[in-house]
């Protein structure tokens, strides 16, 4: 995580009005909005391995799998 948070700024969505706190290190950019994607869904259904993922493009789940990223 460091290492991305020297690269990039992050791009965090703020669902519901929920509160968005900065963290130490770390570059964001707030969006408010609604969308049905999820990091947390995603991940958790690289976890299970799950043969498709809604809003996951197949070369990015490619690249997360031989990169071991995302985990």
């Amino acid at each position: 995580p460091e290492r991305l948070a020297e690269l990039a700024s992050f791009i965090v969505m703020a669902r519901h009005g929920e509160k968005v706190y900065p963290r130490e290190g770390y570059r964001m950019r707030v969006v408010e909005g609604q969308h049905p994607a999820s990091s947390t869904r995603i991940r958790e259904a690289l976890a299970r391995n799950d043969a498709e993922i809604p809003y996951l493009d197949p070369e990015v789940r490619r690249l997360i799998g031989s990169q071991k990223a995302f985990l």
